[in-house]
């Protein structure tokens, strides 16, 4: 168990507010040597809040699971932590396992998060902590393997707009193995106009990692949107793929949607430059209500003149059965010999909830593609809904 997390013990549960959900899933498939397997996931999501004390908050998300052949057992803790949020919120302190995105500070941590709001359009973060372990088990790394320290601050100009920097910086045996230092600027013009635009600088390489820029403007059906990103790979100092000439890539990416009372149409076009004058151009259109989505995908260039079409359905049969299905068919290159292959899959299931807070879900999977003549999965799920008072 991770440090500051305690567990209540069953005589104080009465005095705690508890509400969370718990799911078990039966996977049943075959492997690639032809063995039929039935992996079996656990799952326990839960927020725990004394009666006297509205400030303090404790939130755990568990899984446990049996997969492969011979199958054991392993567990995974995606967070788990204590949150105190006194009233007026000018002051938050977060301590255990828990998920980050602020600016260039992403991923999961064992860690304290720490949020301040000295004026009234500026907040400031601070975390410091230990990168989790990939297997997400309950053990937590030392500094000098995993450890992580960054900041992050936000200036609000108005309602809509905001101006953020932030900085990390993580260790891997022993030595600095990734340092960013961040900014953005998110917006809006009179007349229904917003943007974004963010830098993210890799201080060890003195590069830019991450440029992008994106605007948007919504004229009452119509949304129009516009994009370039340019990104290079995310590796770190000490690892083995340094030693290679590491490209990026650059993506102008436009869009269009029309809604017109539940139905909307939509067109993409994507243009991606890579390395030694390779280029892909991706067109996608869509139309969709509120029973599903058909779509239909273009791409030429790098990777060879492909075709794919997709859709999925989602349709309530009476208000508690839920009926889903899903397909697409794609035509494809591989990196390394341009042939064409296909890949087919198709999905579909019910949901059946016989009270408000129980749902029961079954579905098949169905897929062809060059590595399976057929492969057929089937998937049940129980995710029940609860809640002491």
């Amino acid at each position: 168990m991770l440090p500051g997390i305690t567990l209540l013990s069953l005589p104080v549960l009465g005095q705690v507010r508890v509400d969370g959900q718990a799911y078990s899933m039966l996977y049943a498939w075959e492997n690639a040597t032809s063995n039929q397997q039935w992996d079996n996931y656990h799952g326990l999501k839960l927020r725990l809040r004394p009666e006297n004390n509205n400030n303090l908050t404790v939130k755990a998300n568990l899984r446990f699971a049996r997969r492969g052949d011979p199958g054991e057992w392993d567990e995974r803790i995606y967070n788990a932590y204590v949150d105190w949020s006194p009233k007026g919120r000018h002051v938050q302190a977060r301590a255990g396992r828990q998920f980050m995105y602020r600016g260039v500070i992403n991923g999961s941590v064992d860690a304290l998060w720490l949020r301040t709001q000295p004026l009234r359009n500026l907040e400031v973060q601070a975390i410091t902590g230990f990168r989790v372990p990939l297997d997400r088990s309950a053990n937590v790394q030392s500094w000098v393997d995993g450890g992580v320290l960054g900041g992050f601050a936000s200036f609000r100009f108005d309602r809509q707009s905001h101006f953020d920097v932030s900085y990390v910086q993580r260790q891997r045996s022993g030595k600095v193995a990734w340092r960013q230092l961040g900014s953005a600027l998110n917006g809006a013009f009179p007349g229904g106009w917003y943007y974004q635009m963010r830098v993210d600088y890799n201080l060890e390489q003195s590069e830019v990692q991450t440029l992008r820029v994106r605007a948007y403007y919504n004229a009452g059906r119509w949304l129009l949107s516009g994009e370039y990103n340019n990104e290079r790979p995310r590796v770190f100092e000490d690892s083995f793929f340094n030693l290679f000439e590491l490209n990026g890539f650059d993506q102008f990416r436009g869009g269009v949607t029309y809604r017109l009372g539940l139905y909307r149409v939509g067109a993409q076009f994507t243009h991606t430059s890579f390395e030694a004058s390779n280029h892909n151009d991706r067109i996608e259109v869509t139309a969709a209500n509120r029973w599903g989505t058909l779509g239909l995908i273009y791409q030429n260039g790098f990777g060879g003149d492909n075709v794919g079409v997709f859709g999925d359905v989602r349709y309530d049969l009476v208000h508690n059965l839920t009926v889903q299905v899903r397909s697409s068919h794609y035509n494809f290159e591989r990196r390394t010999i341009s042939i064409d292959e296909d890949a087919t899959s198709f999905s579909g299931g019910v949901i059946f909830r016989p009270v408000p807070s129980l749902a029961l879900n079954a579905g098949i999977q169905q897929s062809l593609n060059t590595f399976y003549s057929h492969d057929f999965r089937a998937l049940f799920k129980v995710n029940y809904r609860f809640r002491t008072q």
